[in-house]
């Protein structure tokens, strides 16, 4: 695969959202929907929505742009993402686990800690690239699965949902609806894998370019502030809007990826003077550092909590959610880069 520079940056830039997404997310439905606290929270936590989809559109670009069989597939990337995950379930299991029964055990050895979804999520994409490369030869097609992804994926559950908060009924009818329909191929983040090869590869003109942005912008602002009405209305945090398949992550997601790839250009990495050739090689080391950050932080922050009774609400969340980031990442990057120095372990664990 080529070294594409905005996918580093872009992945620098992930790592620092999802962790300050999971920070802020630590005490966001234990404290009073109408505190500072809380207020602080909903804003770090509403900038931080793009983490994980950008994540999902950078593999998206990658592997539906190179020619790999689906044997390479499978031993070279499932096979990692297997090892991967049953390794630090082990030691999450180890780490948090307090019912050592059968059941438990199991139960947490094969769905992991709580981010580890992921792997499962990118896994089944990379098991479905041979055929989503095929989709993606006829633009047309493309533009039909994407248009079926948002409608189906992103635009009518988060109005379902939307509508279940103020009519359970009409809410519960919507829903039932959806799932008799049953179109799951264009749902989930077969969307966002889509549509981060479509961006990488299409060149949108300045006009649209800006709609994305405003789009942006304005889904932010719709995150931020229908959170709020929201859970003022059911008198307790109500995170509709932050999830993964909503009209506003999407825009977002898709307003970053953008940003970046318009910005640093979507050329490969070139070396330049001395000063932006060190920034690059520390860009590119943070980006080679991220998929272990991402599986080791979340320990970071159980250790200070458990351990040492440090959390978001230690102090104000104004600070306190910026602050343990920054700890989290420090700790995550440096376990990382150990990690990182033993040629099999680097491979599949870090």
């Amino acid at each position: 695969m080529k070294h594409i520079r905005y996918f580093d940056y872009l992945r620098v830039a992930a790592i620092l959202a999802v962790v300050v997404l999971h920070v802020s997310g630590q005490n966001f439905r234990h404290v009073d929907i109408h505190s500072g606290d809380w207020y602080a929270m909903n804003i770090w936590e509403s900038m931080s929505r793009w983490g994980v989809p950008i994540f999902a559109m950078i593999s998206g670009a990658l592997f539906l742009s190179s020619d790999y069989t689906i044997g390479r597939l499978l031993r070279k990337n499932v096979l990692r993402i297997v090892i991967a995950f049953f390794s630090w379930s082990t030691i999450y299991l180890f780490l948090t686990n307090e019912a050592w029964d059968t059941t438990s055990v199991l139960t947490q050895l094969t769905t992991g800690y709580f981010h580890m979804w992921f792997l499962y999520m990118i896994a089944g994409m990379y098991l479905l690239v041979p055929i989503l490369r095929h989709m993606v030869q006829d633009k047309k097609v493309t533009r039909y699965f994407l248009l079926l992804c948002i409608l189906f994926s992103y635009v009518l559950p988060e109005l379902v949902k939307l509508i279940g908060v103020y009519s359970e009924t009409f809410g519960s009818v919507g829903s039932n609806m959806l799932g008799m329909l049953d179109l799951k191929y264009v749902m989930g983040f077969t969307g966002y894998f889509v549509l981060g090869y479509v961006l990488h590869r299409t060149e949108i003109d300045g006009r649209t370019t800006r709609w994305i942005y405003l789009g942006g912008v304005l889904a932010f602002l719709l995150t931020l502030v229908g959170t709020i009405v929201i859970s003022f209305h059911d008198g307790t945090a109500n995170t509709l809007f932050y999830e993964n398949f909503t009209i506003n992550t999407l825009l977002e997601s898709a307003a970053i990826f953008l940003l970046f790839k318009n910005k640093l250009g979507s050329e490969p990495a070139m070396s330049g003077s001395d000063e932006q050739s060190y920034s690059e090689r520390i860009i590119r080391f943070l980006s080679g550092c991220s998929f272990g950050i991402y599986l080791i932080h979340p320990a970071c922050i159980y250790v200070l909590d458990h351990y040492f009774g440090i959390t978001t609400l230690s102090i104000s969340a104004w600070i306190s959610v910026p602050l343990l980031t920054l700890v989290c990442l420090l700790l995550s990057l440096t376990i990382t880069a150990f990690l990182r120095v033993i040629p099999v372990v680097k491979r599949y664990l870090a």
